[in-house]
């Protein structure tokens, strides 16, 4: 009998976990039972602590390199003791007890292991096409993996990233990519039963996912936009405009190097990046520009895109409409803000409570329909019920009708702020 391969070691159900309940040792077993009636909120504690490990996966490279489970469990473990008790998992337990397990590592896998299932793939492996219908979504604990889209879109994700929760947050239609692997890949794959369960009670870890599958489709139409080779170039010098206040709005720009300033009256909105895009709004609501966008770098360098081409790309690719959607409604919004109050864009979270609150009229700590409309009329009186109601949407993240704190915070927050 040939002697099986690595991989197909890693995929052995004993490996993975899935029949490892039927064949643990005797002290084994004793370890795990005290922690069974904690297991699902230890699952659900471990699986928001892994979408706010994607959140913040750039801020220590150390970090990054510890597997997903590992870093869940340091978490818990805070006294970095090497184990984990029933006592750090149940806040309301106080008494001492002289026998309470300790769970290790090893342990804490073996728990976990039933519904956050181990997959192990080699590289070159498709792990589902654009299209597929999908009912889990997967964390990247290590390798890098290959996302791609039938209209252009390339990119990679690696390691503490997520991906595939877009049918999930959606709960209808298919696959909005291609991924696949560029190394050997470990990931944990959740199904949609237990997802569900999971961000059940933790409406912040829902926002997130749902904020992070809008940031991916928009990331998508811009870099579409990018690929387009009927683009004209030019360089504009520090100080000076690339569109004022009341133009026409007959192009759109994509900044290829450089720093653009956008103002209300004076007031800075925000600032567009290379790689970004600015001029939309005149493009996606068909009206004059209502903000100046000035180069604040010692040049600008930016591709321009004309009406008619812009037109027939979206006619061409629907989902860059709908990827810029939420970029041009949120900017409106941004806008609106800054005129307002007189004020750049908050860089605080204190300034940013402080918009909300002055935006809550009513104050019952939620932004109605009402009070969005009397925010943007007061800058822009040609807004329509209809733009006033897409605009809310785009911020309206659980769909209830009017903006949470916590969304407001999720979408505006410090580490989202550069994103619009």
């Amino acid at each position: 009998k040939s002697r099986m391969t690595a991989l197909e070691m890693l995929n052995h159900p004993w490996v993975k976990g899935e029949t490892a309940k039927k064949g643990k040792i005797t002290d084994s077993e004793k370890k795990l039972k005290g922690f069974r009636k904690y297991k699902s909120g230890l699952e659900a504690k471990v699986f928001a602590s892994m979408v706010q490990f994607a959140d913040t996966r750039d801020s220590e490279d150390a970090a990054r390199k510890t597997s997903l489970l590992a870093r869940s469990f340091q978490s818990i473990d805070s006294e970095s003791r090497g184990y984990i008790t029933t006592k750090d998992l149940d806040a309301t337990n106080t008494k001492e007890k002289e026998e309470d397990p300790h769970l290790s590592l090893s342990g804490f896998s073996d728990l976990l292991s039933e519904h956050m299932k181990n997959v192990y793939l080699p590289a070159g492996h498709i792990i589902f096409e654009e299209g597929d219908k999908g009912d889990s979504m997967f964390f990247l604990n290590s390798g890098r993996v290959e996302v791609t889209t039938r209209d252009g879109f390339k990119t990679t994700t690696e390691q503490g990233d997520f991906f595939g929760e877009g049918v999930l947050v959606k709960k209808e239609g298919g696959r909005s990519a291609t991924m696949k692997c560029l190394t050997p890949i470990h990931a944990i794959e959740i199904g949609r039963d237990y997802f569900e369960k999971y961000v059940a009670d933790g409406f912040e870890i829902e926002l997130a996912l749902i904020e992070r599958d809008r940031l991916r489709r928009q990331e998508r139409a811009k870099s579409i936009l990018r690929l387009q080779d009927r683009l004209n170039s030019e360089v504009i010098e520090k100080g000076d405009y690339v569109y004022t206040k009341w133009e026409d709005g007959d192009d759109i720009f994509l900044l290829e190097d450089g720093l653009v300033d956008i103002d209300v009256d004076g007031n800075s909105v925000y600032t567009v990046k290379a790689g970004e895009l600015l001029g939309e709004y005149s493009m996606i609501f068909g009206r004059n520009r209502n903000t100046n966008a000035r180069c604040v770098s010692e040049k600008c360098k930016i591709e321009v895109m004309e009406l008619k081409d812009f037109e027939g790309m979206i006619k061409a690719n629907p989902s860059i409409r709908d990827g810029l959607r939420d970029v041009v409604f949120r900017r409106e919004f941004k806008k609106a803000l800054a005129y307002a109050t007189k004020k750049p864009f908050p860089s605080t979270e204190a300034e940013l409570k402080e918009a909300f609150e002055k935006i809550d009229l009513d104050k019952s700590g939620l932004i109605n329909f009402d009070e969005i409309r009397v925010l943007l009329r007061e800058m822009d009186k040609t807004f329509t019920d209809d733009d006033i109601a897409q605009i809310l949407e785009s911020l309206d993240l659980d769909g209830a009708g009017k903006i949470q704190w916590a969304e407001f915070k999720r979408i505006f927050g410090m580490h989202c702020q550069n994103a619009y």
